[in-house]
């Protein structure tokens, strides 16, 4: 019933996704991720993409990438059959911004709890493989995730329920919840 989605530019060790597996079977309600994300909330009460940086800095997250992380199959099929169409247009049209559409999804349907995370170990366990071009690369990529954090929140309504949760807490077993 699990899914372990990954991008294919990332290694991890076995170690680090069996701790993360068995976290999951413990909350097979929640997406379980390796790499938090946050979003922030701008002057004008827009929500914009926080970068690991900001993240960090911050020391909240409320969205985890998919570029590694455990969910239920079972969102994967109700993000097709019932996520609401202007999202996975959004998605297909700029190929780009699934990963929140997936967070934020799943966030939805879960009382608007933001993801579990990895124990902090096994997310600094990532081995990033060269490429010679990434989708992160264009002037135009932190723009487009402002807009998909705004407009999906919006359209899921999880403005004033998505609240952040505290990524560190004292050590390499007590993070994100």
């Amino acid at each position: 019933a699990g899914i372990l989605s990954i991008d294919d530019d990332v290694i991890r060790p076995c170690l680090a996704l069996e701790t993360a597996f068995v976290k999951w079977t413990r909350n097979p309600d929640r997406q379980i991720g390796f790499d938090a994300r946050s979003h922030s909330i701008m002057d004008d009460g827009k929500w914009g993409y926080a970068y690991m940086s900001t993240t960090e800095q911050t020391n909240k997250y409320s969205i985890t990438l998919t570029r590694y992380s455990f969910l239920h199959r079972d969102y994967l099929r109700s993000y097709s059959e019932r996520m609401p169409s202007q999202i996975r247009e959004t998605v297909a049209k700029n190929f780009n911004c699934e990963d929140i559409a997936i967070s934020f999804w799943i966030s939805s349907l879960t009382n608007a709890r933001p993801p579990l995370l990895a124990d902090l170990w096994a997310v600094k366990s990532q081995i990033k493989m060269y490429v010679d071009s990434k989708i992160s690369g264009n002037d135009q990529h932190k723009h487009l995730r402002d807009d998909c954090m705004n407009d999906f929140a919006n359209v899921l309504n999880l403005k004033g329920r998505l609240h952040h949760s505290k990524l560190r807490h004292s050590d390499f077993f007590d993070y994100g919840f």
